[in-house]
C-alpha cells in the first residue's frame, strides 16, 4: 500500500492496542480475489440499464460499462460467480483465528475530483483496480 495508507491502518492498530485489544500483523492470501470485479460489475451495469426507462439518458462512462458488461455476461460472469464460492471459504476461514481484520479500503488514497473524467470505462476500471 501507500505510505500515506500504511501509516493510517499502523495508526489505527496502535489505538485499538493501546485500547485494549490484542493487535498482531497478518498477511492473510487473498488469492485472485480481483479477477471476478470486472466481469461482475460491468454485467450488473448492464443487468441495471436494461431496466432503466430512458436508456439514452445514460452517460458515455455508462454506456461503455453496459457494452463490457453485455460481452462478458453469461459464461464469464458464471464462471466469475462459481470461483467465487471457493474464495468465499478461504477467506471466511480467516475468521477462523481472528475477531476482526483491519484493511485499508484500497491501497491507495483517493483520488482526486476529476481524475476520471476522461476515462473510458475500460480505463477507469484499470486504474480502480490498480488502486486495490
Amino acid at each position: 500500500p501507500d505510505p500515506e495508507v500504511r501509516r493510517a491502518v499502523a495508526a489505527l492498530a496502535e489505538t485499538l492496542a493501546r485500547l485494549g485489544h490484542h493487535v498482531e500483523e497478518a498477511r492473510p492470501r487473498y488469492g485472485l480475489i480481483g479477477l471476478a470485479f470486472v466481469p461482475r460489475a460491468t454485467a450488473g451495469i448492464a443487468e441495471f440499464a436494461a431496466r432503466h426507462p430512458e436508456p439514452a439518458l445514460l452517460d458515455p462512462r455508462t454506456r461503455s460499462a453496459l457494452r463490457t458488461g453485455t460481452r462478458l455476461g453469461g459464461r464469464v460472469v458464471r464462471a466469475a460467480r462459481a470461483r467465487e464460492v471457493r474464495q468465499h471459504h478461504r477467506i471466511g476461514a480467516l475468521f477462523d483465528g481472528y475477531d476482526v481484520l483491519l484493511t485499508p479500503t484500497t491501497a491507495a488514497p483517493p483520488p482526486r475530483i476529476g481524475t476520471f473524467d476522461r476515462l473510458s470505462a475500460w480505463r477507469t476500471d484499470v486504474t480502480m483496480a490498480a488502486a486495490c
